[in-house]
């Protein structure tokens, strides 16, 4: 091949066309050949298809100068090409023009190569037929034509081979007789987010990072079904996508938790699930013709993590219903051994783990399978230490009163993750009560003389000022300011000296609401939850264009915060006062902490449903027992209460036990 291709330099350096599909629409148009023209152009090929030409008797003039334009023919033939005088004609074209250089790829599409070399079958009914209508001379050459192409070293698609692959076994035949690209620029510059996808578009292109990655069981026969995962863009919008089984070796090896990856070419369906992993009205699934390309570098803009937690007060709402699958945070109080309980026929590990919220309410989470082990008891041993858990994708039950989570094939187990604890939940009512407006901050503010407060306030962000930079030089052991010295730093709180700093966020935003508008102050870890990468990594990696202007020195994810709607907590400071009796909407407040407003709508709506509910009444506080090989001591010829509620837990599991693999299978 590569003496045919200098051979071919002179005929291919002028060419206006990368390949032209030669082929009968009627056998392949819809399926392979579009499949495979798509493969292609996503490659950066361009090719020439027949598609918009009129219909007519006699090949038209167009279709002529695009075959002696392309660099490469693929010929593809299916038991009916020989019917067509059009493909006919093309065939002798192309013929010609490889003896010129270019390079003809021959594809046998479930017809063996000696139907087309020897015209038996269709192709010689069709001939005779021909013999019949046009000149015999005619009539020959397309004999010639095709037996020569019958002898030429192409490709046999048989009935059953996976199309992807014998689609890329072609792109690789091609491949050094075109000058393709596979330029990832324009699916920078054009890709879409993913709250914009919908079914009313077929070649979406988007970049996310794949933030989870499980693999789906069939519970009854244990056969795999699909490869799935949760996707997340620079904006913090999720989504559930799936790879079936007939697909997922094309992608596997190229997926990774944690990697971003640029995606094209996928379907969009409505989530026809139950168990919701992410708030999304759409999934994605993976097909043969999509494409996954990985990012070249890390985005700093795209978050690492998103989680949709529900608070402990709230999980009522989600017991025993379908809808969604429950993400929770807490600190780990109590931690049980591990043990097996046999399930039809096979040993299957349980181990329950206890967390609890900052107002001591406790949840107990059963973990099923390799998830038991993923976690230790050595997590508790350290008392000093508050070990922060997070588990996605539960489930939530109830027994004798008593709410609980049980792991699925979907949830993942995080243990201490960076700023974790930052993710824990505020309390609703108490948002609720103390919600004000900027107009209302500010005339408390204007009003109060020595009375602090706190305040939450939800506002959008319109702008960061970028006059006093985005960030300060701090000590390395607090986030005090440091002071600069020579060539060495000082911090006055810690009277301590120091030649390397910390780099901390200190963002002033422009925010707005219906009232009006004022400048919150975020600093450090606070300001690091919403930018998600910390300060000195978007310090050390945004280097400044030469093209940038001189006032424009605020990096790119922050910039990412423009348009985000926060729910703010302002703490009110006496120092603070406005001495003039005029509003100052220029005000500047210090946000304590910052939360996404989709986490407040989601505890507005379940707060609703829970309203809706009838509470749950206390039930008794029943430890859960462990399944022992010694035999339940009996008290006066009857079972404990706490070794009653066991007994029946387990009565009821098993008789629950086929109901609940099949709410799995689903997930």
């Amino acid at each position: 091949m590569a003496s045919l291709r200098t051979s071919s330099f002179s005929f291919t350096q002028h060419c206006k066309y990368d390949v032209f599909l030669s082929f009968r629409g009627e056998d392949t148009r819809s399926v392979f050949i579009s499949n495979l023209n798509g493969f292609l152009c996503d490659k950066g090929i361009n090719t020439f298809m027949d598609e918009k030409l009129p219909i007519g008797e006699e090949i038209p003039a167009e279709l002529l100068e695009a075959i002696e334009s392309s660099r490469v023919s693929i010929v593809v033939f299916s038991k009916n090409y020989a019917s067509s005088t059009w493909c006919l004609d093309e065939l002798v074209k192309i013929l010609k023009c490889k003896k010129k250089g270019q390079f003809v790829l021959p594809i046998f599409y479930e017809i063996n190569p000696s139907v087309v070399r020897r015209q038996k079958r269709k192709f010689g009914k069709a001939l005779v037929k021909h013999e019949q209508e046009f000149d015999m001379n005619k009539v020959q050459i397309w004999r010639v034509a095709l037996e020569k192409a019958g002898k030429l070293r192409g490709r046999h698609y048989k009935k059953g081979y996976p199309q992807y692959q014998f689609i890329q076994e072609i792109f690789e035949d091609i491949s050094p007789f075109v000058a393709y690209t596979f330029n990832i620029g324009k699916m920078k510059d054009d890709y879409s987010l993913l709250h914009e996808l919908n079914g009313n578009k077929k070649n979406w292109k988007i970049k996310a990072r794949v933030t989870r990655l499980w693999d789906v069981y069939n519970f009854k026969n244990e056969d795999f079904m699909s490869l799935d995962m949760v996707l997340l863009d620079e904006q913090g919008n999720h989504i559930h996508a799936r790879i079936k089984d007939a697909f997922v070796h094309q992608f596997k090896e190229s997926l990774q938790a944690g990697n971003i990856y640029y995606i094209k070419n996928f379907g969009v369906i409505p989530y026809q699930n139950d168990y919701k992993i992410v708030t999304n009205e759409h999934m994605i699934n993976f097909c043969a013709t999509t494409i996954v390309k990985r990012a070249g570098s890390d985005d700093l803009s795209i978050p690492e993590y998103k989680f949709e937690f529900v608070p402990f007060e709230h999980l009522s709402g989600r017991c025993d219903k379908n809808v969604h699958l429950t993400d929770v945070i807490g600190r780990v109080s109590t931690i049980f051994p591990v043990y097996e309980k046999d399930k039809n026929g096979k040993p299957l590990k349980r181990r329950i783990v206890e967390i609890e919220d900052k107002r001591k309410r406790k949840i107990q989470i059963t973990l099923w399978g390799d998830l038991a082990e993923s976690i230790t008891e050595d997590v508790c041993m350290e008392r000093s230490k508050s070990t922060i858990l997070i588990i996605t994708s539960t489930t939530v039950k109830s027994f004798i009163n008593r709410l609980s989570l049980s792991s699925t094939s979907a949830t993942k187990v995080y243990i201490d993750l960076d700023n974790q604890k930052n993710y824990i939940h505020w309390d609703f009512d108490e948002v609720v009560k103390n919600k004000r407006t900027i107009h209302e901050i500010i005339k408390f503010l204007e009003q109060s003389k020595s009375q602090k407060a706190i305040f939450y306030c939800m506002a959008v962000v319109k702008k960061v000022n970028a006059a006093n930079g985005w960030h300060y030089i701090s000590c390395t052991d607090c986030p005090k300011k440091a002071k600069t010295i020579r060539s060495t730093f000082w911090c006055e709180s810690c009277k301590n000296e120091f030649s390397s700093p910390t780099i901390r966020y200190r963002l002033e935003l422009h925010v707005k609401d219906e009232s009006g508008s004022t400048i919150f102050v975020v600093f450090d870890k606070e300001a690091e939850k919403i930018v998600r990468i910390p300060a000195t990594q978007v310090y050390t990696t945004e280097i400044k264009d030469e093209d940038d202007d001189e006032e424009d020195v605020v990096p790119k994810p922050i910039k990412n915060l423009l348009g985000k709607t926060y729910m703010f907590q302002i703490k009110i400071n006496p120092k603070q006062l406005i001495k003039k009796k005029k509003i100052n909407p220029k005000q500047n407040f210090t946000a304590i902490h910052v939360f996404e407003d989709h986490a407040y709508k989601q505890l507005h709506h379940e707060q609703k449903e829970k309203n809706q509910i009838l509470p749950l009444k206390r039930g008794i506080d029943v430890d859960v027992e462990i399944e022992r090989e010694v035999p339940k001591a009996k008290r006066n010829g009857k079972l404990t209460e706490s070794e009653a509620s066991a007994n029946e837990e387990e009565d009821v599991d098993d008789k629950n036990e086929e109901k609940e693999k099949c709410r799995e299978r689903r997930i």
